[in-house]
């Protein structure tokens, strides 16, 4: 079992004919930041900005690196409460080395806009996937080893909107563009 994201969990009875389990009750904790990952695979998660405004825009950029031979695999999403998450991008992939060791790079950016003030805190980013670097049946039904990486937490300050903007257009942007082509002369009735 894996859990989908922090906070208390309920591991949900379960039933066989007519004998059945306890639930079970758990917490899910952010990952401890001094755990370190075994090198050949792991998740990045970084923001453009430590702080930002209520409904400004704050770029996410996501990296999954890896050294081993994937064979399938998943990428959780950011999420957070109290805000907008959207892809920017399909994503890329690229090679790059780090301490000397060659890895593949999976690499997406969302957009994240929050609805309300104070610490945004960001859930790990969690991959899941198969490992087939070590693969010693070359059956068509070997689905190699399970891989997890999950990422370090990420928080952000939300600012509130400044009173001398309340009440007033709030577009907390550093560039605004608006522009007009008109094809045809318009007609004014």
């Amino acid at each position: 079992l894996m859990p989908n994201g922090l906070g208390e969990k309920t591991i949900p009875s379960i039933k066989l004919g007519n004998q059945s389990t306890q639930p079970i009750n758990i917490s899910v904790t952010k990952l401890d930041p001094n755990a370190k990952s075994n090198g050949q695979i792991f998740v990045e998660i970084a923001s453009d900005k430590k702080s930002a405004y209520v409904k400004e825009q704050v770029i996410l950029t996501v990296k999954l690196f890896y050294s081993i031979a994937l064979s399938e695999g998943n990428l959780s999403e950011p999420i957070a409460k109290n805000s907008i998450v959207t892809q920017l991008d399909k994503g890329t992939t690229y090679n790059t080395s780090r301490n000397g060791q060659n890895y593949t790079v999976v690499e997406k950016h969302f957009a994240l806009f929050a609805e309300k003030s104070g610490p945004l805190d960001l859930n790990p980013i969690i991959f899941n996937g198969r490992d087939n670097t070590s693969r010693r049946n070359f059956s068509m039904f070997s689905t190699g080893k399970p891989v997890r990486a999950v990422s370090k937490p990420l928080s952000i300050d939300i600012k509130p909107i400044p009173q001398s903007s309340i009440g007033k257009d709030w577009i907390p942007a550093s560039k605004v563009q608006i522009s007009q082509q008109w094809t045809q002369p318009c007609l004014l009735y």
